[in-house]
């Protein structure tokens, strides 16, 4: 057998009328001796519509030569290519067919002269012989196929394309993609860079990072999941966009729970498999960020630093992550809490002697002549704000509450609030008590702290903040956040315990 030359191989543009089909092609089954019958054979068998469609609305890519022989009845044989080189003949000649022709008919009549003269020639590849064209032919089709992209790799393709300034229509209309698809693509390739930044953020090695390897049917069940973006802090655009804070610290835990349970094979398609699935799985991080709250910095990042190396160099005790063991994690957060709520304690049930933070600060003093005020403002002078912080923005959030409705109570003024129900919410009092009209009170300044809670929902210390930590059951909070919520409040809480009629 000689060995090919490729080098010397002729490349033209071949008349399809001069190519015959190779009646030894593997892909037929039988002995079909006649043109006609090749050809209706590999359409019976589903394989050429596709194609001759494909061609019709993006032409024939020049790229994508066919190889020939000399032929026996034409001028040449087709070695490589026999579905390409029938498609393209069913365009010429759709009678060729006796059943199946009308819609091999409907697509030349969309083809304008231009591109049915076109499509008339292929590129072609001319080998000196058989046994030659067969080294290819064997290569290609058993050794060394070309490659399918990964759906990631699908997913960057348009992702690029749409970054060197192409819009999602134009895409959409020159690849001739539904809608729903590119979304689909851009969601994909922006899940992946989510993935990439929290890897890069925590340093992460090794395995995680071959992308063959990452489970994307399990990503796209969670991103594709409302509950689980409510949850983690990420919304979705039409045209598959993620947006989040790639500053969020909670987000880059949550990605980087997933990204080791999917590794450790805790999660899979078969677990994470319908909305009930995510909802679970969503509910076992959400316990497991709880339990974590009581960790120091430093053992957080030691954490997050050593995810995605060998499973054997990190112990199932430190492995926060792990959705198997979430019940032996709680019990282990729950005895460290116990050691440090032992630390200053005295035996029996005293309370503990703590210089932390409290909720109210024990200097305030409290002329309220309504019991309950006074006995809540006792208990929260009590809680040492360090080891609750979420229980202490509830209540403090709670207790300013009740401390304006009873204040405006008091003062004649609780019927001035403009209101969307029978009692005003927090948000409506205070931005009665930051207008000019209430006299409540009197400091000025006081007012602009009250006016611009509500004026400006992006600030930290907001009123829609504080409703956060009551009303969306997936907002959590830290001793610093809350510490700034008290420390900006202190002024207006002292003001009307010490001032106001209550």
């Amino acid at each position: 057998m000689a060995s090919p030359r490729f080098a010397n191989w002729e490349s033209q543009n071949v008349r399809v009328a001069d190519i015959e089909l190779d009646d030894r092609n593997p892909r037929v089954t039988g002995n079909y001796a006649a043109q006609a019958d090749i050809i209706r054979y590999l359409d019976q068998a589903g394989e050429l519509y596709n194609l001759a469609a494909a061609f019709c609305t993006q032409g024939y890519y020049p790229t994508e030569r066919i190889v020939l022989v000399t032929g026996t009845k034409y001028k040449y044989r087709v070695v490589e290519g026999n579905r390409r080189t029938a498609a393209l003949k069913l365009l010429q000649n759709p009678d060729i067919l006796d059943e199946g022709a009308k819609k091999y008919r409907t697509l030349r009549s969309r083809l304008d002269n231009k591109t049915l003269r076109f499509l008339r020639e292929v590129p072609s590849i001319i080998a000196p012989s058989r046994d030659e064209a067969n080294i290819i032919v064997a290569d290609k089709h058993t050794t060394t196929p070309v490659e399918k992209w990964s759906r990631i790799q699908q997913a960057r393709f348009y992702t690029n394309i749409m970054n060197m300034g192409y819009s999602f229509d134009d895409i959409m209309q020159f690849y001739n993609l539904a809608r729903s698809n590119l979304a689909n693509f851009i969601k994909i390739s922006s899940m992946y860079d989510l993935v990439s930044k929290v890897l890069l953020r925590n340093e992460c090695s090794l395995e995680i990072k071959d992308e063959k390897k990452i489970p994307i049917t399990v990503l796209e069940r969670l991103f594709d999941n409302q509950h689980f973006r409510d949850f983690a802090g990420v919304s979705l655009s039409n045209q598959g966009d993620l947006s989040y804070d790639e500053n969020d610290s909670r987000l880059i835990i949550i990605v980087s729970t997933i990204l080791r349970d999917m590794r450790d094979k805790r999660i899979n398609t078969r677990n994470i498999n319908s909305n009930e699935d995510v909802e679970r799985y969503v509910n076992t991080i959400n316990s497991l960020l709880f339990e974590s709250r009581d960790n120091s910095k430093s053992q957080t990042d030691k954490n997050n630093s050593s995810c995605f190396q060998d499973s054997g160099a990190q112990s199932d005790a430190s492995d926060m992550r792990n959705v198997g063991g979430a019940q032996s994690h709680a019990q282990g957060g729950a005895e460290q809490r116990g050691e440090q709520w032992s630390q200053g304690e005295s035996s029996g049930r005293e309370e503990p002697k703590s210089t932390k933070k409290r909720i109210v600060p024990t200097d305030v003093k409290c002329r309220s002549k309504n019991a309950k005020i006074r006995y809540i403002f006792e208990e929260l002078q009590k809680i040492p704000l360090d080891r609750y912080p979420n229980a202490a923005a509830v209540l403090f959030r709670s207790f300013l509450e009740l401390l304006l409705r009873q204040a405006l109570y008091e003062n004649g003024e609780l019927e001035n609030v403009s209101r969307k129900r029978n009692n005003p919410s927090l948000s409506e009092m205070m931005a009665y008590i930051g207008d000019g009209n209430s006299d409540l009170i009197g400091d000025k300044d006081l007012k602009k702290i009250a006016k611009r809670a509500v004026a400006h929902p992006e600030m930290m210390v907001s009123t829609e903040s504080l409703n956060a930590y009551v009303h969306n059951q997936y907002y959590y909070t830290s001793e610093k956040e809350v510490v700034e919520h008290l420390t900006h409040y202190e002024p207006l809480i002292r003001y009307i315990m010490e001032e106001c009629e209550i």
